[in-house]
């Protein structure tokens, strides 16, 4: 026989129902057993449509099952064959499409009470899904503010943690043992910052990274506070090894009381022994001896075992010398009106100070405490006398100084320097002026083998272009050129006025684009001008260059750059202009 077919309740059913829960729940268990009864004792059990909601029914496609599929008011699912129950939609779960677990739930679970495993069938594991960000979260359902503590993240297969992780009581962190990388700490991108080395004998701390300590704890400042020991940012009962530069911005004190020490081989020890050299940039104050083992000589490269740059303070004996017969004493315990060296020579052919070496270093040095004078004169012809430095000899070339010392500087600082090359330097210090100056009002520097000539001047124009005289005077060879910078101030008409003007002059044998003031416009051979003076003036100022074509257009001549004012009020006459005309270029000479 086959079980009567039923129909999902109307709208006014479900009403009825819903105003009386208990009787509700009663006939829901009734109908439930009713059905059971009937499926489970049917010789034959045919295929049964999808249970409808509302309805509890066994369905199965199989007639044959002796477990039918069943199906709670389309929302709750348990597959005959399998057993696994799927709590969800009838879309979800049904003869077609099984639960593939055990349970399966469509939607949230509140689980009021423990949640409890037991390894009965085995090993139990809580497996998410994977290529998931957020496979798995742990969070709070605070409504006001919500809190996730874990997210298991199975795209870059870790936990992440998103709230403070708290030990609490005396709680350890253990590594794995025995491995170069028991525990592991690393950013982002998986770099490790810092490594727990357990393995036995050699475990460790590695940092990979560096680690900045802002405690502000100083160390002590002498030997005498027991508690050194204990007071400083970093502590610690064992060795030092550092394997690059370190860097301390306060004092670094040595309690150890060891005394330097220099051993039968020759090897040195002390309370600090360093295997580099010692750079110290301020004082170095000794309260013992200073014992220099080195036995090089030295040599005016500044080679030896002592090398000194600047001067030295010696209050006592010098012995200076590899035997007795080179020795030299100085004993500066005495009191002089007089010079304390003196040295007189009368005649023609006597030189005042003569020092001479059979080897190759020899010198002089002049010190006092105001001014020290050399003078060269003659009583002979104009020229004659002087003073003459010579550096170097036959064989090669020496270096000339001219030093400058002061407290400022604190050590001698060149000035001048003539190199071994022939190269000169002349330095100024920071602020400080360097100034070129001559007799007249015109000064010229000649620079670059002639290839750049300054010439600074002050010239009076007019308001013709005939009678304006010479700004400067530039003389060229045929296909030769030159670029000329001309700076001109003035009072113009009572008001000041100021010129900037680039030229580029060639020598084109009289064809353009040599300058040529006779066109209409004037060809001058200007690339840029700038003219500044005041809104109430009247008329510019107006540059010409004329090539002097008297001795042919195509040989070697002058051209004469001038300046005037053209245009300007009846009442101009003359104004005295101060100009600086800079050539740089090919050419023989400006004036």
């Amino acid at each position: 026989w086959v079980a009567e077919r039923h129909h999902p309740p109307t709208r006014e059913e479900v009403t009825s129902r819903s105003r009386s829960r208990g009787m509700k729940r009663h006939g829901f268990v009734c109908i439930s057993l009713v059905l059971g009864l009937l499926f489970a004792y049917a010789p034959t059990a045919q295929s049964q449509p999808y249970a409808t909601s509302g309805v509890i029914i066994p369905v199965s496609a199989n007639p044959s099952m002796t477990r039918p599929d069943f199906s709670a008011v389309g929302r709750l699912w348990i597959d005959g064959v399998t057993g696994n129950v799927g709590v969800g939609d009838l879309a979800l779960y049904n003869s077609a499409v099984a639960p593939s677990s055990r349970l399966e739930v469509d939607g949230d679970a509140q689980i009021r009470g423990d949640l409890r495993f037991n390894d009965v069938n085995g090993a139990n594991a809580v497996t998410v899904p994977g290529s998931a960000p957020a496979a798995l979260t742990i969070a709070d359902d605070d409504s006001g503010t919500p809190t996730t503590y874990f997210t298991i993240n199975s795209v870059s297969k870790a936990t992440e943690v998103h709230a403070p992780l708290r030990f609490v009581g005396d709680q350890t962190l253990g590594a794995t043992p025995n491995l170069p990388a028991g525990l592991e700490v690393t950013d982002g991108a998986g770099n490790a910052m810092l490594v727990f080395d357990t393995q036995t004998g050699t475990s460790n701390v590695i940092g990979h990274v560096p680690v900045n300590v802002i405690d502000l704890t100083d160390a002590c400042a002498t030997s005498v506070d027991t508690a050194c020991v204990v007071k400083a940012s970093v502590v610690t009962d064992g060795g030092l090894v550092v394997g690059k530069k370190t860097f301390m911005t306060g004092t670094l004190r040595v309690a150890d009381l060891t005394d330097a020490s220099t051993d039968v081989n020759g090897d040195v020890d002390g309370a600090v022994r360093i295997a580099g050299g010692l750079a110290v940039e301020k004082s170095l104050h000794v309260k013992e001896k200073i014992r220099v083992l080195s036995d090089e000589d030295g040599t005016s490269g500044g080679g030896g075992a002592l090398f000194v740059e600047g001067g030295a303070s010696v209050h006592g004996y010098v012995f200076l010398g590899k035997d007795t017969g080179h020795s030299l004493m100085l004993d500066t315990d005495f009191v002089t009106t007089a010079n304390a060296v003196s040295i007189a020579a009368t005649g023609n052919d006597d030189a005042g100070i003569a020092l001479t070496s059979s080897g190759t270093n020899g010198g002089i040095s002049l010190a006092a405490s105001e001014t020290v004078t050399v003078t060269g004169q003659s009583d002979g012809s104009p020229g004659s006398g002087g003073v003459t430095l010579i550096g170097g000899g036959a064989s090669n070339a020496g270096v000339i100084k001219l030093q400058q010392n002061s407290a400022a500087l604190g050590s001698p600082t060149d000035r001048i320097v003539v190199g071994a090359d022939g190269g000169v330097t002349v330095s100024v210090n920071a602020g400080a002026d360097f100034v070129l100056n001559s007799d007249g009002s015109a000064t010229r520097v000649v620079s670059h083998n002639g290839r750049v000539v300054e010439v600074s001047k002050v010239v009076s124009i007019t308001a013709s272009a005939g009678t304006t005289p010479a700004l400067a005077t530039i003389t060229l060879n045929v296909n030769q050129a030159v670029t000329v910078s001309i700076t001109a101030h003035l009072v113009f008409d009572a008001a000041p006025a100021a010129l900037f003007a680039e030229l580029a002059i060639g020598h084109f044998s009289g064809n353009a684009p040599e300058p040529d003031p006779t066109l209409t416009p004037p060809r001058t051979g200007v690339t840029r001008a700038n003219f500044m003076k005041g809104d109430a003036v009247a008329g510019t100022l107006e540059l010409l260059v004329t090539p002097d074509d008297s001795g042919g257009a195509g040989v070697s001549k002058d051209f004469v750059i001038s300046l005037y004012a053209a245009g300007a009020a009846g009442s101009f006459t003359t104004a005295d202009v101060t100009a600086v005309v800079r050539a740089q270029g090919n050419f023989v000479a400006m004036q």
